[in-house]
Formats: C-alpha cells, structure tokens, sequence
C-alpha cells in the first residue's frame, strides 16, 4: 500500500512569517506578514474581502514602516500583499484589512530595536521572524525535505 502527501492549496495555515525590505529606504521596512504552511509553502490569493484604501493614521503608520518604490505606488503594494496573504489570514481568523495590517505594524514596532541589526544580504528583502497563530514569536521553520507535498487538492 502506497501513500502520498496531500496539502489544501486553500488557506490553511500553521503560522506567519514576517518580511521585511529596503527596496526604497536606508532602513528596513516592513514587506508583509505572511501565512504559511510550512517553510517555503504558503496559501495565497484567497479571495474575500476587495482592498480599502489605506487611510487616516494608518495611512501614517503605513507610509512610515510599511513604504516602498513600487512603481504603482503604496496603496498598489499593500492591495498586492492584502490579497495575496492578507485575504488568506482572513479567511481562516475572520480578521479585517484594517486588522491584519495594524497587526504586521505592530509586529515591525515591536521590533524596532533589532531594525539596525538586520540584514538581508543582496536580496534586500527576507523573512526576519516567524510567529504562531497567536502571534507568539517562535523559531522559523526549516523544510522537511522528507516530507515533501506530492499532491495539491483545491478547497
């Protein structure tokens, strides 16, 4: 009896890792805060809620942590990561835009302090932290070569 590895390519996930950039800044930004399933392997575009415009003071909090030089400009970059991961979280926890987002801030002022000591080599942009469902920090996976997901069933 043979047996493969299958994985929901919904948004199902275990747990967040949290990137960071500096595409347009002499310090690092935040890039997202990302579900995931396992090291390397994340749910995306979930569907759900259609992007707000960012405004108010988390248009402040978003122009000063959350910045980039995409060439559509920021409001264009945070619709990309709400509804590439943004929706996905959504799906599974019930959060909001406004939530998910206030959540990546606060997550990157908490962690200012370790901001100097960052470094993402010449990518200029990599996963700095990984939390658990309940924002815990915790160790970033690695992955399980010897587990790998031979099969993918649509939700």
């Amino acid at each position: 009896m043979s047996f493969t590895l299958v994985a929901l390519c919904c948004s199902v996930f275990l747990y967040y890792e949290f990137a960071v950039q500096n595409w347009a800044n002499q310090t690092y930004q935040i890039h997202g805060l990302w579900p995931a399933n396992s090291a390397g392997s994340y749910p995306s575009w979930c569907g759900g809620t259609p992007f707000e415009q960012v405004v108010g003071t988390q248009y402040d909090d978003m122009l000063r942590y959350w910045n980039t030089d995409y060439a559509e400009g920021n409001q264009a970059f945070w619709q990309h990561e709400w509804e590439k991961h943004g929706t996905c979280v959504q799906e599974q926890t019930g959060i909001t835009q406004s939530q998910y987002f206030d959540t990546a801030l606060a997550i990157f002022k908490r962690m200012l302090p370790e901001n100097a000591t960052w470094t993402c080599g010449a990518t200029a942009d990599c996963i700095v932290a990984c939390f658990n469902l309940e924002l815990a920090a915790m160790h970033c996976p690695a992955a399980l070569p010897d587990r790998p997901v031979q099969a993918c069933v649509p939700c």
